[in-house]
């Protein structure tokens, strides 16, 4: 009897932490989606029956409608929902257009739509966000085309003008896809004298190759104190969706990240649809012959984009896990919100806890 009221309260506690954070983007969850963003493992029948039992909505602190979770008093957001689907198809379908121009530049692995947040939450005047897995060594050539092209056909976001516009400021070669060591987590190790988790890719900071730490476990639940998990970083690498996948990297790639599952046990990766497919790639006969051309350019034009880097890109470049930059991985965000993503999410757990305390 114990053992069942503990998990069925570590399910409950696990879906108000999700439904929380899913909140601060205006998404409502479904049932799967709970399951599938949830923290402790369980099947999808546990959630169905602990939503079952209006456990939840007891406490004045769960609303439903048509199938979607949110919390109570934010029904409006189901439309905000429905809505933003209709503006994310749209944006993917530029993206796959843009992805089957970018497939002429022969060093790129894997294309994918990445900021979602929960499937298909993009904003009506949001940029579309490309995360980029490129061959070893050529990170910085493949940057260095695809930035060109989108400068050319006008289309790098402004800060007027970011609609619909192509964000290109996340890329990681293929002998660097394991992305926990640009978690929040390891920029306090960043500041220490000691080495950084930081995967295969080499130093960040000017700290040496180490190797990879697996994830603190959170108390309660397996996974790590809340003050210290990179709680967007996580979700954002959930909600990828691969429009370009050559050679089966996707697959490859989420070998690489593994450790997600200390987080989310339940997920499962994206299956790209078809409508979300922009193709196969050239024979590798065509990249031979452009490495063949112009493949030792790569500190060339390495040397070009420092030298043309903005300046708030320059002081911060390899301070913390904001902005990134070595010949491995090209992580290029000065605004990074993700500190202020998830103190705006422990305020809300917070203010969860004392709504809860005050109705019992």
């Amino acid at each position: 009897m114990n053992i069942e009221y503990n998990k069925q309260n570590n399910i409950k506690e696990a879906i108000m932490e999700v439904i929380a954070f899913f909140d601060l983007f205006d998404y409502p969850l479904t049932e799967l989606e709970l399951w599938q963003y949830l923290s402790v493992k369980c099947c999808l029948f546990d959630i169905k029956n602990c939503l079952s039992l209006d456990i939840l909505a007891a406490d004045g602190i769960l609303g439903a409608d048509n199938g979607f979770y949110f919390l109570r008093g934010r029904k409006e957001i189901i439309k905000t929902k429905m809505a933003r689907y209709n503006y994310a198809d749209k944006k993917f379908k530029k993206a796959i257009l843009v992805a089957r121009f970018f497939k002429i530049i022969p060093w790129i692995r894997m294309i994918a739509v990445g900021n979602l947040i929960g499937q298909h939450n993009l904003k009506k005047q949001g940029d579309i966000d490309l995360f980029i897995i490129t061959k070893k060594h050529r990170v910085w050539m493949t940057r260095f085309f695809c930035a060109g092209f989108a400068r050319l056909f006008g289309l790098r976001p402004t800060e007027k003008n970011a609609r619909d516009k192509i964000c290109l400021s996340f890329f990681v070669s293929e002998d660097a896809m394991d992305l926990r060591g640009l978690m929040l987590s390891a920029d306090k190790q960043t500041c220490s004298t000691a080495p950084i988790a930081i995967g295969d890719y080499g130093a960040v900071a000017g700290h040496p190759k180490s190797e990879i730490q697996n994830p603190a476990p959170v108390s309660g639940s397996g996974r790590g104190p809340k003050s210290e998990m990179d709680i967007y970083f996580i979700y954002w690498l959930a909600c990828l969706v691969p429009i370009y996948n050559k050679d089966d990297i996707y697959n490859k790639f989420i070998k690489a990240n593994s450790w997600i599952k200390n987080y989310l046990p339940n997920w499962q990766p994206t299956e790209a649809s078809f409508r979300r497919d922009s193709g196969k790639g050239f024979a590798d006969f065509y990249e031979d012959v452009i490495d063949l051309l112009i493949g030792g350019a790569e500190k060339t034009v390495k040397k070009i984009q420092l030298n043309k880097m903005p300046e708030k890109l320059k002081t911060a470049m390899n301070q913390d896990t904001r902005v990134v930059v070595n010949d491995n991985v090209l992580k290029l965000y000065a605004n990074d919100r993700r500190k202020e993503y998830r103190k705006m999410w422990e305020k809300s757990l917070l203010d969860i806890k004392l709504k809860n305390w005050i109705l019992q």
